[in-house]
């Protein structure tokens, strides 16, 4: 796909973007399938933004929330890749997409302070939903997959930080005017209600045993211990042992003697394999 066409698809499906699963699925799959045009797929998101999408209110905010979306589909490829790699399995022709993820927190303070929630009448009704898009984006360590975790949070608590500290000014009850029709103010209370059902729904979502490892980890005050290095270093050689089929009692019988030395795997156990 040359250029020209991918921007025209990419107008096409930013004028789709709506508060469901299913927009917001189908223009990251397409950003991502093209990464070979992925700077002028995202100079092409961005110009909507700033001139398409700037009557809009509706629209600013779900092209905020689409951007989100692919970083946090990237941020999931990244971690299911790095997994594979781990594990020794093949992962194919690997293309590195977290260009975007990048791009979003070298940008994130002007997308959500000054384009989508800009500081004016019909900016500041994106004001919650967007304060709500970076709770989430922290929750979620916006680009970390691209290396710039650090980054990314500190872009997220400046932009937070600009947004409470906004007052609306004091208005003149004389003159003053509507910057959504009813047209758009239905729309907007149905996907910010579609919103809120998905995060209720995902508040439920059972993730990987790391995920709640990590989160615990993370609350732990003083880090890593010499103790804690020490009762980790034995719960592995118990795993060990155990493995080569010694039961727990003996493993923990064996330790308690004091012995430290590699565990060779039991000739019954060579012979059945032979």
């Amino acid at each position: 796909m040359d250029p020209f066409e991918a921007r025209m698809t990419m107008v096409e499906l930013v004028g789709r973007l709506n508060a469901s699963h299913a927009s917001e699925s189908t223009l990251a799959s397409f950003m991502m399938k093209h990464d070979d045009l992925k700077e002028d797929l995202y100079a092409c998101i961005m110009e909507i933004l700033e001139n398409n999408a700037k009557d809009n209110v509706n629209m600013r905010n779900n092209i905020m929330w689409a951007l989100g979306f692919l970083c946090m589909k990237i941020e999931d490829f990244e971690i299911k890749r790095k997994r594979r790699v781990a594990e020794g399995a093949p992962i194919g022709d690997f293309k590195d997409m977290t260009f975007y993820n990048a791009s979003l927190v070298h940008d994130l303070v002007k997308v959500t302070t000054e384009l989508v929630c800009s500081d004016d009448e019909i900016g500041r009704i994106n004001k919650q939903s967007t304060l709500l898009f970076l709770s989430k984006m922290k929750k979620r360590k916006l680009g970390s997959a691209a290396g710039k975790g650090p980054q990314g949070l500190e872009q997220i608590e400046r932009a937070i930080d600009i947004l409470e500290k906004r007052k609306p000014p004091v208005q003149d009850e004389t003159n003053l005017k509507l910057p959504m029709t009813n047209a758009q103010k239905l729309k907007r209370m149905e996907e910010d209600r579609e919103r809120s059902k998905m995060e209720r729904e995902n508040a439920w979502v059972i993730g990987r045993h790391e995920d709640e490892f990590e989160l615990q980890w993370d609350a732990v005050d003083g880090g890593f211990t010499a103790l804690d290095k020490y009762e980790t270093q034995e719960e592995n050689e118990m795993c060990q042992l155990a493995r080569f089929g010694l039961d727990m009692s003996t493993a923990v019988k064996y330790l308690g003697q004091g012995k430290r030395r590699r565990v060779e795997e039991p000739l019954s156990r060579k012979e059945t394999r032979a």
